[in-house]
């Protein structure tokens, strides 16, 4: 293992050159990364369907659920946000929504027609 010294007085200038105080964290987290209120909605004319996404943990949930459904979570700017949906019986309509802070972020809808599962998701802005 290799030793170094570094003069008090040096260590001390670097720390002040980038904060206040050495204490003191150089970006406030808080202001970098903000909590945003995430919610995930799945609504459309099947009765129920099978979900999987990304809960407030960031881990993969699944679960499988009447409609329309709705998950509320606080994320950071940043964070991965997922929602998909299969059909749990028969034909009908799906409409995937995740909004931050009242607005859509990420959307996806279709018919009875399109494909099974319908997924949507990305990183918060």
């Amino acid at each position: 293992m290799a030793r170094f010294s570094v003069p008090l007085a040096t260590l001390a200038a670097v720390c002040a050159a980038f904060t206040t105080s050495c204490n003191q964290p150089l970006l406030n987290p808080d202001v970098v990364n903000p909590d945003h209120a995430v919610v995930y909605l799945v609504r459309g004319t099947v009765h129920s369907a099978h979900l999987v996404f990304v809960d407030v943990k960031g881990k993969n949930a699944e679960t499988s659920v009447p409609l329309p459904w709705k998950y509320e979570l606080i994320a950071k700017s940043g964070m991965r946000v997922y929602l998909s949906a299969t059909r749990l019986h028969g034909a009908g309509t799906l409409k995937l929504t995740i909004t931050s802070d009242g607005k859509t972020v990420f959307e996806s809808s279709d018919t009875e027609t399109d494909s099974v599962l319908l997924g949507v998701g990305g990183n918060l802005p």
